[in-house]
């Protein structure tokens, strides 16, 4: 939180707040992009180790 709050030191409240809005929405964007990512990942691999199976 201290890397976010660095360059909007000298702010008024209102700008505060809106600074502190768009940078938490970026962050939870990306977060939850990098967890979709993860989850389709996970179940791609999940769907190969059945097709490996099916295979023996």
């Amino acid at each position: 939180m201290n890397t976010m709050f660095k360059s909007v030191r000298a702010l008024p409240i209102t700008d505060l707040v809106k600074a502190t809005y768009y940078r938490l929405n970026t962050y939870f964007t990306e977060h939850f992009r990098m967890v979709v990512r993860f989850d389709r990942a996970e179940t791609f691999f999940e769907v190969m180790k059945r097709q490996d199976h099916s295979i023996d």
